[in-house]
């Protein structure tokens, strides 16, 4: 898809279901500085993202019944849903952006 963010900002909530332990995901990290609430798998780096009852819920590798309960979850809560999201954009905003991870290599090698 050559431009995801307007199907991205379409969303309620963002899931990414994740069996492989990988690094973080850039669809994740998409969604999480537009605001959604995030339903992750926990694996690999999905989990430096998805914080359980801060920027999202976090289930468990091939589980669709937590799948379920934890869309029907932020469903059913739009308070809920807005505070996640606005955690999820913090989060990528103080961590992910990559003049921050520019300053933080910075760092290192002046500490060398």
């Amino acid at each position: 898809m050559e431009n995801p963010y307007p199907a991205l900002a379409a969303l309620d909530v963002f899931a990414l279901l994740s069996t492989a332990n990988e690094g973080v995901s850039q669809a994740i990290l998409q969604a999480a500085y537009l605001e959604k609430p995030l339903i992750a798998t926990s694996t690999g780096g999905l989990r430096e993202v998805c914080l359980p009852g801060r920027t999202g819920i976090r289930v468990e590798p091939f589980s669709p019944d937590q799948v379920a309960s934890a869309a029907l979850s932020l469903q059913r809560d739009p308070a809920l849903r807005a505070r996640m999201g606005q955690r999820a954009k913090q989060l990528v905003e103080e961590q992910f952006v990559f003049e921050k991870t520019l300053d933080q290599m910075e760092k290192v090698y002046q500490g060398l």
